[in-house]
Parts: structure tokens; sequence; C-alpha cells
């Protein structure tokens, strides 16, 4: 997947807490959590880095090999894609270099979108609110 992408707000909310992103589709009432290298990457898209920064900054951090890093993000793009958690974006390029926002796990993994169907019908009958504005 290439391009840049954006979280589908007002449909996805998500808070990111000690290195793991959770995330709810509020239409659908089903939770997602991402930690360690799926972190980084949602935190990346979250700062509005396209695709190639986010591939280029994980192969450069962890020295693994710009292929493997290419395949194993496109994948987690198409799954955050196909779950309607992020959609395509042609807003501006963040200047924010990939990865800034956390501190990054240790080794390199491949990143793993964990999706939990259990509480689905009481989140799509009673959704959280957002965070009141300050």
């Amino acid at each position: 997947m290439d391009g840049r992408f954006r979280l589908n707000e007002p449909q996805v909310t998500a808070k990111v807490m000690d290195g793991e992103a959770v995330i709810i589709h509020l239409g659908t009432g089903v939770y997602y959590s991402m930690d360690g290298i799926g972190c980084l990457v949602w935190e990346d898209i979250a700062a509005g880095s396209d695709a190639d920064a986010i591939i280029d900054g994980i192969a450069s951090r962890y020295g693994v090999d710009r292929d493997m890093a290419r395949a194993d993000i496109g994948r987690l793009l198409g799954e955050l894609v196909a779950q309607e958690l992020v959609v395509p974006s042609l807003e501006a390029p963040s200047t924010v270099p990939a990865g800034a926002g956390l501190a990054a796990p240790a080794t390199y993994t491949a990143p793993v979108l964990n999706r939990y169907d259990d509480m689905a019908d009481l989140l799509a009958l009673d959704p959280p609110l957002p965070a009141a504005p300050r």
C-alpha cells in the first residue's frame, strides 16, 4: 500500500497507552489493539506520515530489509483499510519524522492487528463518547 492514510474519524476513536494502540470502530462496536511496531505505525499514521516514510523509518531504525518492512507494514495497512479504521488521505504530508512520538520497542517483530468482537453488540448499542474538547 502506498500513499497517505488518516484515521477514519468520526467512525473511529483511538488512544495510545503504555505502547499499545487501542482502537474502537464506533459504527461496528469492534475494538482492536496493536503494540510494538504496530503501535509505532498507528502513531505515524495519526501524525500524517506517508507509507513510504513509515516503512523507511521502521527499516532504518531496526536494521531490517526494506522489502520485509514493506511487506509487513503493507499487510498491516491493508488490514487497517479493510477494517475501515483508516482511509486514504490527500492532505499534505507531515513534517514530523516517522516514529517520533513513542519509545520504540527493542526489537523488530511484524506488526499485528488484534481484533476483538466480544463487546461489539454492547459497544454498537452504547458507544463510548469521545473526550470533550477543552
